[in-house]
């Protein structure tokens, strides 16, 4: 992950509510550190939305923070510094527009918002994309 920081690539610039592909006609796609920037709603609406452009059996991947280990660094922080930093983890920075935090997830309670939109589990995992500087995991699902 830290070898791609502000190196952004990117194929296509479109809202990942209202994509711009036919219906069933993605294999895959890979969604990184993104949908805590999305109000809950708006994540819905794009599950929604990918779940249409994925071919049957496709698969969404998610890689998000994991907001109860972040949780977890601030009660047990020691220092204003730790405070200051997991208080920026949990939140984000504020300092541009998208650089908010909106909404948190786990590993169980997103499994389970992906269940409600009728996704399939496949598997979590926390090695899939390596964060090194705070807690996150990976989830996939299939359409």
């Amino acid at each position: 992950f830290r070898q791609n920081k502000d190196n952004h690539v990117t194929d296509m610039l479109m809202d990942v509510r209202k994509l711009d592909f036919e219906d069933n006609s993605i294999d895959e796609i890979l969604c990184v550190n993104l949908i805590d920037h999305l109000k809950k709603e708006e994540f819905i609406q794009a599950l929604q939305e990918w779940k249409r452009v994925l071919v049957p059996g496709g698969r969404l991947i998610i890689d998000v923070d994991d907001k109860q280990k972040q949780a977890k660094m601030l009660t047990e922080a020691k220092t204003i510094e730790e405070i200051d930093w997991a208080l920026r983890l949990i939140y984000c920075d504020h300092a541009a527009e998208g650089r908010t935090h909106w909404w948190g997830y786990t590993p169980k309670y997103l499994r389970h918002i992906l269940s409600q939109t009728g996704y399939k589990y496949l598997w979590t995992r926390r090695d899939y994309i390596v964060h090194d500087m705070y807690p996150n995991f990976q989830i996939c699902v299939q359409k």
